[in-house]
């Protein structure tokens, strides 16, 4: 899959600045270091939940770690949070 995006992601500006890997947000949220790992580096769009799981993880808004929250995601039939 092709990159979304060709910049940091809010996400991985705010990981970045408050000295935050991957895998401890991975431990915090449940999800794959895998996935987590791509929703950081916008190779993979995540759906409300996933948004919601990871502002509560980092204490901050789902607007203010996902600014652009108009995307929004189902679960396709393999359980993987596709844009609708």
């Amino acid at each position: 899959m092709n990159t979304l995006i060709d910049h940091p992601t809010r996400l991985a500006e705010i990981l970045r600045s408050e000295g935050r890997t991957v895998a401890w947000l991975a431990r915090q949220t449940g999800f794959t270091r895998q996935w987590v790992s791509r929703v950081v580096n916008g190779h993979d769009i995540a759906g409300e939940a996933t948004r919601a799981s990871v502002a509560t993880a980092l204490g901050r808004t789902v607007e203010d770690v996902f600014p652009d929250t108009s995307v929004r995601c189902t679960v396709n039939s393999e359980g993987q949070e596709v844009p609708s």
